[in-house]
């Protein structure tokens, strides 16, 4: 609703503009076009787009931009990659947040080929895909139960220098508990925490619920050490969930485990925290 009214305003301005006698440029058509588009008023985005370039107007990436996301949101894929292919023919270069729209569209669409290869070409065009790039990418992978495409991401992700944020790590840890893979998900965790990322409580309750579950003693050890090791930097852990999640699933052999490593980690962290004073 807040949207329509942007949008109604930003109308009422522009026409306001003809009984002023001042001539709309391209920065006043951009400036209704973006709430047009974000109220998902296509028709009339179309409407601004073609008027501006009748009035002798060349589109720029802001103006393509955000009528390829405006069709993207609509499901309108395939016309926003023609608009792309327009854009480019007439020299202006697509940005990050163009081919991140267009990405976006396509995993709507269920479409990972050309997926894929809109990355690539994102990637010949030397423009970086950011967080929110790889963000989306990596969620539609888990979600399609491919992690090991989604670790891969990961992996460029950060070799292309771009950071991951809690998200982007709690996208990839999700995923692998999905597939049973709680080793690899601890390990994961671990580079999050390394890194200065601060783990939701999201994580601390997929930690919690995988070990509720039928885990050899083994590899409780490595995940309750993860947990802790996560706690005693304050980042909101409640010793209790985990206490109470475990008697709930009748996992008595490791309630004993769990406030042995507690008591471990709490004389750990007093005799650093006494080294430091």
């Amino acid at each position: 609703m807040r949207m329509q009214m942007r949008a109604e305003e930003a109308q009422t301005a522009f026409n306001a503009m003809a009984r002023f006698e001042c001539t709309p440029n391209i920065y006043a058509y951009n400036a209704l076009l973006d709430p047009q588009i974000k109220a998902q008023k296509i028709l009339d985005a179309f409407s601004t787009f073609n008027s501006l370039k009748d009035h002798g107007f060349t589109p720029d990436v802001f103006t393509y931009t955000s009528m390829i996301t405006g069709l993207c949101n609509a499901g309108r894929v395939d016309q926003a990659l023609e608009l792309m292919e327009e854009m480019m023919n007439k020299g202006c270069l697509p940005n990050t947040w163009t081919f991140t729209a267009v990405i976006q569209g396509l995993l709507k669409a269920e479409k990972e080929k050309e997926t894929l290869l809109t990355l690539d070409r994102m990637l010949d065009a030397g423009c970086t895909p950011d967080m929110i790039t790889y963000n989306s990418l990596m969620q539609w992978f888990c979600l399609k139960g491919n992690v090991d495409k989604a670790m891969d991401l990961l992996e460029q992700m950060t070799m292309k220098g771009s950071m991951p944020d809690s998200c982007t790590y709690e996208i990839v840890v999700n995923g692998l508990f999905k597939e049973g893979k709680a080793e690899a998900a601890v390990v994961i965790i671990r580079k999050m925490v390394a890194n200065g990322c601060h783990p939701h409580a999201s994580t601390f309750n997929l930690l919690t619920q995988w070990l509720c579950k039928d885990v050899a003693p083994e590899n409780a050890v490595s995940i309750l050490d993860c947990i802790f090791s996560m706690a005693y930097r304050s980042y909101g852990y409640n010793h209790s969930v985990l206490t109470d999640g475990l008697l709930k699933a009748e996992r008595a052999d490791l309630l004993f485990m769990t406030e042995r490593i507690a008591s471990e980690g709490n004389l750990s962290r007093r005799n650093h925290l006494h080294t430091c004073n």
